[in-house]
């Protein structure tokens, strides 16, 4: 499984140094994050890089069940029309 920061990132085509300069995060901690040197990130650090990933900085920092519930609720539903 694809580490949320890891996911959203590509999501969003960035590489690592353009999520580091948009966000004012070093390259180096967003790699750390990516690859679990790093296990909790700070709220300031969520905060900027959730202002660069178009999310909430609760869901960097795994708070965001509302979420997950609603995605799957969404993939059920696209299911059932199909």
């Amino acid at each position: 499984m694809l580490n949320i920061v890891k996911q959203l990132r590509l999501d969003k085509g960035l590489t690592q140094v353009e999520l580091a300069e948009l966000s004012d995060v070093s390259q180096k901690t967003i790699s750390a994050l990516e690859v679990g040197r790093i296990k909790e990130m700070t709220y300031r650090t969520a905060i900027k890089l959730s202002e660069v990933l178009e999310c909430k900085p609760e869901v960097l920092l795994g708070f965001d069940v509302k979420k997950k519930k609603k995605s799957r609720m969404a993939e059920l539903a696209q299911k059932l029309e199909e």
